[in-house]
C-alpha cells in the first residue's frame, strides 16, 4: 500500500514538473516572440535609418549641386563685371579721346577766328589804302585840272601877243612904205 502512495506522490510531483516545464516553455516562447518583435522592430529601425541615410546623402548631393550652380552663377558675374568693367574703361577712354579731339576743334575754331580778324583787319587797312589813293587821284585830277586851264591861259595869252605883234609889223611897214594910217 505503502508503494502506491509513493508512485502517486511520484506522479504528482512528475506533473508538477511537467507544468513547470510547460509554463517554461511558455515563457521561452513568450520571450522568444518577444525578441522576434525586437528584431523586427530594429530591422525596421534600421530600414529607417537606411532610408534616412539615403535622404541624407540625396540632400548633400542636391546642396552639393547648388554649390556647384552657385560658384557658376558667381563666375559669370565675375566674368559679368570684368566685361562691364573693360566696357567702362572703354567708354572712359572713347570720353577722353572725345574731349581731346574737342579741345583740338576749340583750339582750331580760335585760330580761325583769330585768322579771320587779321584778315578783317587787313582788309580795312586795304580798303583805307584804297580810300587815301582816291583821294589822291582826286587831287591829281583837279591839280590837272588847274595845269590845264593854266594852259589855257597861257595859250590865250601867247595868241594875244602873237596879234599884237603882228599889229606892230603892220605898222613898221606902213612907215618904211611911208603910208599913213
Amino acid at each position: 500500500m505503502g508503494e502506491g502512495r509513493g508512485q502517486k506522490a511520484e506522479g504528482r510531483r512528475q506533473r508538477a514538473e511537467g507544468r513547470g516545464q510547460k509554463a517554461e516553455g511558455r515563457r521561452q516562447r513568450a520571450e522568444g516572440r518577444g525578441q522576434k518583435a525586437e528584431g523586427r522592430r530594429q530591422r525596421a529601425e534600421g530600414r529607417g535609418q537606411k532610408a534616412e541615410g539615403r535622404r541624407q546623402r540625396a540632400e548633400g548631393r542636391g546642396q552639393k549641386a547648388e554649390g556647384r550652380r552657385q560658384r557658376a552663377e558667381g563666375r559669370g558675374q565675375k566674368a559679368e563685371g570684368r566685361r562691364q568693367r573693360a566696357e567702362g574703361r572703354g567708354q572712359k577712354a572713347e570720353g577722353r579721346r572725345q574731349r581731346a579731339e574737342g579741345r583740338g576743334q576749340k583750339a582750331e575754331g580760335r585760330r580761325q577766328r583769330a585768322e579771320g580778324r587779321g584778315q578783317k583787319a587787313e582788309g580795312r587797312r586795304q580798303r583805307a589804302e584804297g580810300r587815301g589813293q582816291k583821294a589822291e587821284g582826286r587831287r591829281q585830277r583837279a591839280e590837272g585840272r588847274g595845269q590845264k586851264a593854266e594852259g589855257r591861259g597861257q595859250k590865250a595869252e601867247g595868241r594875244g601877243q602873237k596879234a599884237e605883234t603882228k599889229v606892230k609889223g603892220v605898222e613898221r611897214g606902213a612907215r618904211t612904205l611911208n603910208l599913213k594910217l
